[in-house]
C-alpha cells in the first residue's frame, strides 16, 4: 500500500512539474536575454572574439625577449667526452650524466615582419569585436521580429476566431430557413463554402503560430526537454500609440553600421597582407641577439658546481637575398595585389548593398507610416459603422445579412490594422539595428 502511494505522489509531481513548465512564458524582454545567452551561433562568435584577443596578445609577447631553461639528468652508458683517435677520454662522472642550459633570445629587427603581424592581430582583434557586436544585435533582431511575428499571428488567430463563430451561426440560421424551404440551395452551398473558408483560415492562423513558437526556441538555443516547453506572452496592439519613431527621422548613417567598420579595418589588413609578400621580394635584413649560461656534467663530479659553466652571448647581423627564382616572388607579388583589389571590389560590392538595404528601408518607412495611419483610421471608421448597423439592426431597420457583412468587415479592418501596426514596430526595429542601438533598446 506505501509503495502505491509512492507511485501516485511521484505522478502527482511529475504532472504539476510539468503543468509549471508548460505555462513557463517569456516576455519579448527574457527571450532575447535567454537567447543571448543559449544561442550557439553566438557563442562561437563570442568565442571567436576571444580567439583573436589571444592571438594579439602572442603576437605582442613575441616581440619580448625568450627565456628556455632546459636540464636533463639521469644515468648513461660510459661515453667519451672526447674521441679523438688514439687519444680517448672517458666521461669522469659516469655512469652519471647531466647538463643544464639557461638561453635568453631576442629578435631585435625581423624586416618589420613582426611588427606587421602585431599589426594584423591587433586589427583583427578590433574586427572579431564589431563582428561579436554585429552578431549580438543580428540576433536580437531577428528574436525580436519573430516575436513580432507570433504576436501577429495571435491577434490574427483570435480575429479568425472570430470571425468563424459568426460564420458558424450565420450557417445555422440559414441551414434552418433551407431545411423550411426558406431559402435556396444555392444560399445553402455559399454559406457552407463561407464556413469552410473561416475553418481554413482559423487552422492556417494555429499553424502560423506554431511555426512562429518552433522559430522562436530554435533562436533561443532550443533542443532540450525544458525549452519544448517554453511559450512566449504575445505583445498586445496598442491602438492609441501614434509611432512617433516613424516621423521625422534621417537615413541612418552607413559609417554607423558594423560592415563599414569591418570593411575599413579589412582593408587595412589586405594592405598590410601585400606588404609582408612584398618584402620577401627584397632583401631581408635581421638583427639577433642572444646569451646562455649552461653547464655539463655536474653530477658525481670531483670539481665544484663553478668549474664547468660557460656564459656565452651574441649579437648577429643577417642579410639574406634571393638572386634568382625564376620569378616566383614576383608573381607572389603580382597575387597579392590582385587578391588585394579583389577583395577591395568585395567589400565595395558589400556597402553598395547595404547602402541600397537602408535606402529601401527608408522608402518602405514613409509607406508604412502613411498605412498604419489610414489603417487606424479605417479601423475607428468600420468600428463606428457596426455600431450604427448593430443599433439599427436591434431596431428591425437592417437585415441580419447587412450586420453580418458589417461585421466581416470590422474584422478585416482588425486584420490589416494589427498588420500594419506590427510592420511599423518591425521597421523601426530594423532602423535601430542599422543605427546601432538596438540592444540598448532591449536591455535597458
Amino acid at each position: 500500500m506505501n509503495w502505491l502511494w509512492i507511485q501516485i505522489a511521484a505522478l502527482m509531481i511529475a504532472s504539476l512539474s510539468q503543468a509549471q513548465a508548460a505555462d513557463h512564458r517569456l516576455t519579448l524582454r527574457e527571450s532575447i536575454a535567454a537567447a543571448l545567452e543559449k544561442s550557439p551561433s553566438y557563442d562561437s562568435v563570442r568565442r571567436t572574439e576571444m580567439i583573436q584577443q589571444r592571438i594579439y596578445k602572442s603576437s605582442f609577447a613575441k616581440l619580448l625577449p625568450s627565456l628556455d631553461f632546459s636540464t636533463t639528468d639521469g644515468l648513461q652508458n660510459n661515453v667519451p667526452i672526447t674521441n679523438v683517435p688514439g687519444n680517448s677520454t672517458v666521461n669522469p662522472t659516469a655512469p652519471w650524466s647531466s647538463s643544464l642550459s639557461l638561453g635568453l633570445t631576442e629578435t631585435l629587427y625581423d624586416n618589420g615582419v613582426s611588427l606587421t603581424n602585431l599589426g594584423v592581430a591587433e586589427i583583427n582583434s578590433k574586427i572579431a569585436q564589431e563582428n561579436l557586436k554585429k552578431a549580438r544585435d543580428g540576433l536580437v533582431l531577428s528574436v525580436a521580429q519573430e516575436f513580432y511575428r507570433y504576436s501577429l499571428a495571435n491577434v490574427l488567430l483570435e480575429v479568425r476566431k472570430q470571425q468563424h463563430a459568426m460564420v458558424e451561426k450565420q450557417f445555422k440560421v440559414l441551414t434552418s430557413q433551407y431545411q423550411q424551404g426558406f431559402k435556396e440551395k444555392i444560399d445553402y452551398l455559399r454559406f457552407k463554402t463561407q464556413l469552410q473558408r473561416a475553418e481554413i483560415d482559423q487552422i492556417s492562423a494555429e499553424n502560423s503560430i506554431a511555426l512562429s513558437q518552433v522559430q522562436l526556441r530554435n533562436l533561443l538555443g532550443g533542443g532540450d526537454d525544458q525549452s519544448k516547453n517554453t511559450g512566449f506572452v504575445p505583445i498586445a496592439v496598442e491602438r492609441q500609440r501614434r509611432m512617433e519613431e516613424l516621423e521625422g527621422r534621417d537615413q541612418p548613417a552607413l559609417e554607423s553600421f558594423y560592415d563599414y567598420r569591418v570593411s575599413r579595418l579589412q582593408e587595412e589588413v589586405n594592405a598590410k597582407t601585400t606588404t609582408l609578400t612584398r618584402r620577401k621580394y627584397w632583401p631581408q635584413l635581421s638583427l639577433t641577439s642572444g646569451m646562455t649560461y649552461s653547464n655539463l656534467n655536474y653530477l658525481n663530479s670531483d670539481q665544484p658546481y663553478s668549474a664547468t659553466h660557460q656564459l656565452s652571448w651574441n649579437a648577429l647581423l643577417s642579410l639574406q637575398y634571393n638572386i634568382w627564382d625564376w620569378g616566383t616572388r614576383a608573381r607572389d607579388v603580382e597575387v597579392a595585389e590582385a587578391n588585394e583589389i579583389i577583395q577591395e571590389n568585395g567589400i565595395h560590392q558589400t556597402l553598395i548593398d547595404l547602402s541600397s538595404k537602408i535606402s529601401n528601408l527608408m522608402v518602405e518607412r514613409r509607406k508604412i507610416s502613411r498605412n498604419y495611419q489610414l489603417t487606424k483610421d479605417l479601423l475607428s471608421l468600420e468600428e463606428e459603422s457596426y455600431s450604427q448597423l448593430d443599433e439599427r439592426y436591434r431596431d428591425g431597420k437592417v437585415t441580419y445579412l447587412d450586420l453580418i457583412t458589417g461585421l466581416n468587415s470590422l474584422l478585416d479592418a482588425r486584420v490589416q490594422f494589427s498588420t500594419a501596426y506590427f510592420d511599423a514596430l518591425q521597421n523601426i526595429l530594423t532602423y535601430d539595428y542599422y543605427n546601432g542601438k538596438i540592444y540598448e533598446k532591449f536591455a535597458q
